[in-house]
């Protein structure tokens, strides 16, 4: 997705983009929200938000978890969809490449927890810890923000250091939300979650972990705090 420039790195060969594309493809993502669902009747409340980036395509994630439990799950910016290149997301720009999320949860409190950055044969996490409470309430549609990733620097097409910044982006957001999901389209929002003001560098410096691979990436040893 898109480089510093803003604009969408090209794709170096057709064989080593579909060897990174499938190196990216090993993780599952949340599943479209089914167009069945119906907010006012469900027993959970729903969540919304966008992941964004600025850089190279990669696996851009949030963390976050049931509170006073230990099992994670992530709002990310990826697709089930295998492409043959960088999808284009859900917004038209220049600057940025992202998605708008509708994930449904059961109703209870919950927490954001870190954030990492895959790119197959890197993991780029935030080596600060935080945590950020949201509470989901049956019936209810709970906007938690914009996450924005932004690139810091890479090796090759591999993500090698990026910074998150959470942001409220709702007048950007919801019309694309109501667009993408109709049959949710009408439900009132709370954006009691979403930041008074943009948290840049939310979970501090990046720690890079890289594995070798027989694809000719390279290796180097997991480094804190600053991109080389």
């Amino acid at each position: 997705m898109p480089v510093s420039s803003g604009e969408l790195a090209p794709l170096r060969s057709l064989p080593a983009s579909l060897a990174f594309l499938l190196a990216l493809s090993g993780c599952a993502t949340a599943p479209e929200l089914d167009p069945s669902y119906r907010l006012a009747s469900a027993s959970g409340g729903l969540v919304a938000g966008s992941v964004t980036y600025r850089g190279l395509y990669s696996h851009y994630r949030v963390h976050y978890r049931r509170a006073g439990t230990h099992a994670e799950a992530v709002f990310t910016n990826d697709s089930n969809n295998f492409p043959l290149g960088p999808p284009k997301g859900d917004f038209d720009s220049a600057e940025f490449v992202g998605v708008v999320f509708a994930i449904p949860l059961a109703a209870g409190d919950y927490e954001l927890i870190g954030w990492t950055v895959g790119s197959g044969v890197t993991t780029v996490y935030a080596t600060t810890p935080f945590l950020i409470p949201f509470t989901v309430e049956p019936g209810k549609l709970l906007y938690l923000g914009d996450f924005h990733f932004k690139m810091t620097c890479s090796f090759g097409l591999a993500v090698k250091g990026s910074t998150l910044t959470h942001r409220d982006a709702i007048d950007r957001d919801m019309p694309i939300f109501r667009a993408k999901f109709p049959n949710v389209a009408d439900a009132p929002v709370s954006r009691s979650a979403a930041p008074a003001a943009p948290i840049e560098n939310l979970g501090g410096a990046q720690s890079i972990s890289v594995t070798r691979t027989p694809l000719g990436f390279g290796q180097w040893n997991t480094k804190t705090g600053q991109c080389e």
